[in-house]
């Protein structure tokens, strides 16, 4: 099934054919549009596990858009339902989710509570240690092997305490050895933590090449933690590039390219050559495809929009917040009626306590949403009685 709408991907989810439901997550693996959010969570829910698997993941890669649906549907989803959402929940990697992945601890379903377990060792729930080892003494093996990861992921002295008393007290083989490998992990991050090291989260690059092809928009958010951390091997730069040209995304190309140059001409000296090669052919069809689509709007008499896509600017929101607000703030200007750059805003300006502009974007949001997009405002009137 070739899918040419977002629209025609959304329906397929509804199809009695699987083959055709994978085509439509195939496609929407590809498309960041905040009208996908619903359908996914709806396929969750779905008779196939491989279409549950996928959708949740995808949802996983939305990030912030998608907390707020996924956590009011996890909070009531039961067995199955719940396993699925966990698992989207744990991919965004939102520290404001451990609560619910506390919560869910004590859940009837072990793949709930492998999941959320796992899920507070990712977040780096320090204060939920208790929560984690009464993990331990879960009936399910699974369970209790993800607390002794989880408790690895900490690596804080209470909790390399808590693995070594698991093995001590369990005679299982297969679990000892575990044991020994989290507690080589725990260590490993316990001494970088001691000597002042900034602690990588990067995935291996063999692993997140796997992804390329069964989930790019995982490939990629592993991709950029390489970018963020200002890691000096070229490969997730090339391999950023390429997935970015591949979906026609030429901002967020050359946002990486030029990381790349930043970051090697001063740890790799030679490297950033390929990429200022690469950045001039670049630019040049850039300047080409750009000019063709000024004149075409220009002929038809469209206002030609100066913003940049959403999904750059959130790429700037750790490297460089200051041009992320810069470049969402356009889209207010223009009084544009998406949601998301009101949101982001608000929550950068929060970040440096500066209310003031949170409560300008928050009107201008009311104002724009209320007669462009009506219903869309309410997030944003509750959200300033809270702030008032």
């Amino acid at each position: 099934m070739a899918q040419t709408t977002i629209d025609d991907a959304i329906n397929g989810l509804n199809d009695d054919d699987v083959n055709i439901k994978m085509d439509s997550l195939e496609y929407l693996m590809n498309v960041n549009d905040e009208i996908a959010i619903d359908p996914l969570i709806e396929a969750t829910t779905d008779d196939n596990t491989q279409v549950r698997f996928k959708a949740a993941g995808i949802l996983g890669n939305f990030g912030d858009a998608a907390f707020d649906k996924l956590t009011d549907r996890f909070k009531n989803a039961e067995g199955k339902d719940k396993r699925f959402l966990a698992y989207a929940l744990k991919e965004m990697g939102n520290s404001n989710a451990i609560p619910y992945f506390v919560d869910a601890i004590d859940d009837e379903d072990f793949g709930v509570r492998k999941m959320s377990v796992r899920a507070l060792g990712e977040l780096q729930a320090e204060n939920e240690l208790e929560v984690i080892s009464k993990c331990l003494e879960d009936e399910d093996y699974g369970v209790c092997l993800a607390a002794i990861h989880a408790l690895s992921d900490l690596a804080t002295p209470e909790a390399i305490d808590l693995i070594k008393k698991a093995r001590s007290t369990n005679d299982e083989k297969r679990f000892k050895s575990s044991c020994n490998k989290a507690l080589k992990k725990a260590k490993k991050v316990a001494d970088a933590k001691k000597e002042g090291k900034v602690i990588s989260k990067v995935m291996p690059l063999s692993t997140i090449k796997g992804f390329e092809k069964t989930n790019p928009q995982k490939a990629i958010k592993e991709y950029e933690k390489y970018l963020e951390e200002g890691q000096d091997k070229d490969t997730p730069y090339k391999r950023l590039c390429i997935l970015y040209r591949k979906s026609n995304d030429f901002e967020n190309e050359l946002r990486v390219i030029d990381r790349a140059i930043e970051v090697l001409s001063e740890k790799k000296p030679g490297k950033e050559k390929f990429f200022q090669k690469r950045r001039e052919k670049l630019v040049c069809n850039k300047a080409l495809k750009k000019a063709k689509k000024v004149a075409d709007a220009k002929k038809e008499g469209k206002v030609i929009s100066k913003v940049m896509p959403l999904s750059t600017i959130k790429g700037f929101e750790k490297t460089n917040p200051q041009k992320a607000i810069k470049e969402y703030e356009k889209y207010l200007e223009e009084g544009q009626d998406k949601d998301t750059p009101y949101k982001r805003l608000c929550i950068l300006y929060r970040k440096s306590n500066d209310f003031e502009n949170e409560l300008r974007v928050i009107d201008r949001a009311i104002e724009v949403l209320s007669e462009k997009k009506p219903g869309k405002e309410k997030f944003f009137q509750k959200r300033r009685e809270k702030l008032v």
